[in-house]
């Protein structure tokens, strides 16, 4: 069959348009990886990121906020841990609410303007041979003697822990915070600082035994002459 010049034009046309049709359509597979993999990349905005909480100030370990002090209180492995569960259930291996940390700012002669904040959020950290209690003391006015202590309860310091070879004080000893009391002030050019307790194993103190009370001596009443009766 002979074709036309119209006919012949026509045809040519169609291979044409099909020819475009097939290399776009290659084209754009080509470049669905690249859109997927783009599409996998999410970037939040300042507005939807998450404000970090309490215990992550608590746990950052290069970050005090300002009128803050943290206090940790360390001491080793082998001392095991008191448990694993707190008020808002299982924590991991922890013996943070063992200790009771106190601040107070002055000398106490006076009513603190502002309520004293002392937080923790029950965690306890392994940081090589020791284990880590971290506490955030905040709300502290500057330039003002702040007093900081850490003890440990009686029943506490004695009790049998979990965990360590060496997870209950041997006869004759107990947990004790040595230098359980310090004396900081914040300044405008230092407003945070950072205080660390060490809790070990130290002998129980001496007791005095009990001496009797001497009883004093009686004498008979004098008679009414004036000498006293024999």
């Amino acid at each position: 069959m002979t074709l036309n010049a119209s006919q012949y034009l026509l045809v040519l046309l169609c291979s044409f348009f099909s020819l475009c049709v097939e290399t776009t359509a290659a084209a754009q597979k080509s470049q669905d990886p690249l859109k997927k993999k783009q599409e996998q990349v999410i970037i939040q905005s300042p507005t939807t990121r998450k404000r970090p909480d309490l215990s992550d100030r608590i746990r950052a370990e290069d970050t005090v906020p300002a009128n803050a002090i943290r206090v940790n209180v360390r001491y080793r492995k082998e001392y095991g841990y008191r448990g694993n569960t707190n008020a808002f259930g299982d924590v991991g291996p922890t013996s943070c609410d063992a200790f009771h940390v106190d601040a107070a700012a002055g000398d106490g002669s006076r009513r603190p303007e502002t309520l004293i904040s002392i937080s923790n959020d029950g965690t306890m950290k392994a940081a090589g041979g020791d284990y880590v209690c971290t506490y955030l003391i905040s709300e502290l006015p500057l330039n003002e003697t702040i007093r900081v202590s850490v003890t440990l309860p009686r029943g506490i310091a004695t009790e049998q822990w979990k965990g360590g070879s060496e997870a209950q004080p041997p006869p004759g000893q107990q947990r004790t915070i040595a230098d359980g009391k310090r004396t900081l002030t914040l300044t405008e050019s230092k407003p945070h600082a950072l205080s660390v307790f060490e809790m070990s194993y130290a002998s129980l103190p001496l007791k005095l035994p009990n001496q009797p009370v001497p009883q004093q001596r009686k004498f008979p009443a004098p008679s009414p002459g004036g000498a006293a009766t024999p």
